[in-house]
């Protein structure tokens, strides 16, 4: 009768690994099924909804990695004013990419998660023109504008009261009737 030669330790996981590679790749063969449906027309908004979810809960298992709530803020350099100007963008779950350490993403929302909270800033580099300065030359090219209108009509006003003044000149000059 033959004996098995004794288990090696270096092994003795090696079931659960095979296992866990196989639920992996039959999620993933779901997964992949489920992105095909959701690009297609004709899906009900439930529908959409579940099978977002169910991509979403996938890539958080196998793909993603939660680190970190991130409040985040755009920032941008005024050419006209000089100024610097911050706007709140709202808040973003900053996820890692679980291979390859150079992917990231920020999607939108909070985690319910306990996670830290961080402040990011991305700068959006020198603008033509704020919105502070945008708002101010619109407000002074409406002022040019009406000062220019009325100008012209102080102009043809100016112009019917010389041409009534000569009317009249000319009816007296004339005399009566």
């Amino acid at each position: 009768m033959h004996t098995l030669p004794p288990v090696d330790d270096d092994f003795a996981d090696l079931d659960a690994i095979i296992a866990e590679s196989e639920a992996r790749r039959t999620a993933k063969g779901g997964i992949t099924q489920k992105r095909e449906r959701l690009a297609h027309k004709g899906l009900t908004e439930e529908e959409r909804r579940r099978l977002e979810d169910e991509v979403r809960a996938f890539e958080l298992l196998f793909t993603w990695r939660v680190e970190a709530n991130v409040a985040l803020f755009h920032t941008q350099s005024c050419d006209c004013c000089n100024s610097t100007h911050r706007f709140f963008m709202g808040w973003f779950t900053h996820q890692q990419h679980r291979t390859d350490s150079h992917c990231r993403r920020l999607v939108a929302g909070r985690s319910g998660e306990d996670l830290p909270d961080r402040i990011e800033l991305h700068a959006q580099g020198m603008v033509p023109m704020c919105g502070n300065c945008a708002e101010s030359s619109l407000m002074i090219e409406k002022a040019l504008r009406d000062a220019e209108k009325l100008a012209r009509a102080h102009e043809e006003a100016l112009a019917l009261n010389i041409q009534r003044e000569e009317q009249q000149r000319r009816e007296l000059a004339n005399g009566p009737r």
